[in-house]
């Protein structure tokens, strides 16, 4: 086994094929995929020049098995690439390999504070692998959900059985509420990315308060543009005479299965809501999907939808037992400090 790290964006590009391989043999999100990884670097990562690129390869008779997508922070931390923006973060693999050889070399080959893993599922393949080591100074955290949605061809939400009463007719109310409005459905195939009209849309946003002013800036958009434009994201659309009331954007994994990812709307009432529930209407009325809703156990998902939520997991590795030490120092005056926060403002 040769491990080798990659730092330069153009070298990226020399194992896409390889990439996209271990990509297709495995059943991974879109978040390993080249695309995201590689645009996430050079759209976004790479302006920061304190961010170091360190993809790390795995070789065996010249042959690539195993790829970690990883880069080292302005803090110093080692990461997964754009790992706060994938809902799912893992390594991709043809076959076992040894971590705590990978471990080793990485702490021989950059300076690091901690290996900070995120968004982990319980069957990743990061996950799984440490788990099953002994790595000392490593702290195991669950503090995000995800929640996922199986639903049957048919007429959304007579498809999902196990829907109330008051649950179906909340969605259709969300429905009717908007018919008016065009529902549309964007795909690089047919429809250039609509960069301007987005663009409006999200000042509308952060200028009604919604959003904060860094939401979605400019070089997250180009992120999003180089994903629509690989195939990767897909738009759902709702408009009318004035222009766009809602974006969902989209990852589209298979023609049955999509995760929201991204949402942005205007202020008109239950606006978001009539989006997810058309977009979820018009895939399962050809066939039976999977629908992931991302990160985040919020109350318009779980009391509209009803969804079934997973765990997800952070590993964090310390480099010496004192900085394992100060972070649970912080952690706990953190906590102090929220709960006196609290109490004040009750």
């Amino acid at each position: 086994m040769q491990i080798r790290l990659i730092n330069r964006a153009e070298d990226l590009l020399l194992i896409r094929g390889a990439w996209n391989e271990l990509f297709q043999e495995g059943d991974y999100s879109l978040f390993q995929s080249f695309e995201f990884n590689y645009y996430s670097w050079i759209c976004e990562l790479i302006i920061d020049k304190r961010n170091q690129l360190s993809v790390t390869i795995i070789t065996e008779e010249e042959q690539i098995i195993a790829i970690f997508p990883f880069y080292v922070d302005s803090k110093r931390d080692l990461r997964f690439i754009n790992d706060n923006h994938s809902d799912f973060c893992d390594y991709l693999r043809k076959e076992a390999i040894n971590f705590i050889a990978v471990y080793d070399f990485l702490k021989q080959e950059i300076r690091f504070n901690t290996m900070s893993l995120i968004n982990l599922k319980e069957e990743s393949n990061i996950y799984k692998k440490v788990k099953d080591i002994n790595i000392k100074d490593t702290v195991f955290l669950s503090k995000q959900e995800y929640s996922t949605l199986n639903i049957d061809k048919g007429i959304f939400p007579y498809n999902v059985p196990h829907y109330r009463s008051h649950q179906k007719h909340r969605i259709n109310k969300a429905i009717r509420k908007h018919l008016q409005k065009e529902t549309i459905v964007l795909m690089k195939d047919s429809n250039s990315f609509p960069k301007q009209e987005i663009l409006l849309l999200k000042d509308k946003m952060i200028h009604s308060g919604i959003r904060k002013k860094d939401f979605m800036h400019n070089n997250r958009l180009l992120l999003i543009e180089d994903l629509y434009n690989s195939g990767i994201v897909t738009l759902n659309v709702m408009r009318d005479k004035d222009g766009f009331n809602a974006v969902n954007i989209l990852l589209k994994g298979s023609s049955n299965s999509f995760m929201f990812w991204i949402d942005i709307f205007d202020e008109t009432q239950m606006i978001n809501l009539s989006a997810y529930c058309n977009v979820i209407k018009y895939f399962s009325s050809t066939e039976s999907i999977d629908v992931n809703f991302g990160r985040g156990r919020y109350f318009y998902k779980e009391s509209n939808f009803a969804p079934e939520f997973h765990k997800l997991h952070q590993i964090l590795i310390f480099s010496s037992k004192w900085k394992k030490l100060w972070f649970f120092i912080v952690n706990m005056v953190r906590g102090k400090l929220i709960s006196v926060y609290k109490k004040i403002t009750q």
